[in-house]
């Protein structure tokens, strides 16, 4: 058994590297110096896969575990392991928020900020995944599986007409309304995606045998890249990470990452989460670096060295840290061995 799961499930870690690489360039426009139509396909179409990927790898290992197999720890396990993370890089953030003013310092916006869109800007995932565990596994014995996927599918819907759809949203009288007062209290309905991801990574858990293909992939980016520029050129969109054809594109890329005979990689597995742990404190201290060598315009100004410089470097300082944990661990044993 665990010599089929090395062999199943490399390829979805050497893409959870990838999509935390697709979330630096998400953050900083790599091609943008040279190319708005590139940087919007790459940026705001392709990287758009990698968030709604992590949930649907948590929904494959740990959702599809703990319903399908009753495993309720594995789950309780898996929530205690993410809030005490986002608690303690949410401290180790929460500073620079306040810094830079996306905190007022009040208690109840912290509290809104936390309970559902981080405290800093790529930190929503962690409330976005905890809820969405939540949801899915207080309806999973509710009501039957075809009910939970309308549920989960008219919760995306929601959040799909507050952001790419948004400029569709505002021509109806009462959804307008209902968005309006909506963002009031609330800047963006990505939230609402995490069920029917979460959703999709269990019912693929289920299948025996994934099929590697990939000209299905191709053609569902093809069709959602055409989504999303005629949403672009429309004005349509107040956000973009949610798209209608995202879902269909996601079934298959996933089917065929699970599909690929590569070994697993389980520290590739801790380098992707720490680089999109630590990737925003590195855009930093790299601007603040840029200004002390006055070299701003062309470390900064220039998007495409930007952005390879912060995925280089967040790349090697998490590689830095696993090894060194790795290399400490070893040398705790080996000091054990001769008491």
């Amino acid at each position: 058994m665990e010599g089929k799961q090395i062999k199943r499930y490399g390829g979805l870690d050497i893409f959870r590297l990838a999509a935390a690489m697709m979330v630096i360039m998400i953050h900083t426009s790599p091609l943008s110096t040279y190319d708005t139509a590139a940087d919007f396909f790459l940026t705001r179409v392709l990287a758009r896969t990698a968030v709604p990927f992590f949930f649907m790898v948590s929904g494959h290992f740990v959702c599809a575990s703990a319903l399908l197999k009753e495993n309720k720890k594995g789950l309780i396990s898996f929530l205690k392991k993410n809030m005490l993370i986002y608690g303690f890089i949410s401290l180790c953030y929460l500073p620079i928020a306040l810094v830079a003013g996306l905190w007022d310092g009040s208690i109840w916006e912290l509290i809104r900020m936390l309970f559902f869109e981080g405290v800093f800007y790529h930190l929503w995932y962690f409330p976005a995944c905890i809820v969405g565990c939540v949801v899915i596994a207080f309806l999973f014995k509710k009501i039957n599986r075809k009910g939970l996927f309308i549920i989960c599918i008219l919760l995306y819907l929601l959040g799909l007409f507050g952001d790419s759809y948004y400029g569709v949203s505002v021509h109806i009288p009462i959804v307008a309304d209902f968005y309006e007062r909506y963002f009031q209290f609330f800047s963006y309905t990505r939230m609402f995606m995490a069920p029917v991801f979460l959703f999709m990574g269990i019912c693929l858990s289920q299948r025996k045998e994934s099929k590697k293909r990939l000209y299905p992939v191709i053609l569902w980016l093809f069709v959602m890249s055409i989504e999303a520029f005629i949403l672009r050129h429309f004005h349509l969109q107040r956000h973009d990470s949610m798209y209608l054809f995202l879902l269909p594109l996601m079934v298959y890329l996933f089917d065929y990452l699970k599909g690929l005979s590569i070994p697993s990689m389980k520290k590739i597995r801790t380098i992707a989460t720490l680089i999109y742990l630590i990737h925003p404190a590195v855009i930093l201290l790299l601007r603040g670096f840029a200004k002390m060598i006055h070299q701003v315009d062309l470390l900064v100004g220039n998007s495409l060295i930007f952005s390879l410089s912060v995925i280089l470097f967040s790349f090697l300082l998490s590689c830095l840290f696993v090894y060194s944990f790795s290399w400490f661990k070893k040398f705790a044993r080996l000091h054990q061995s001769f008491k």
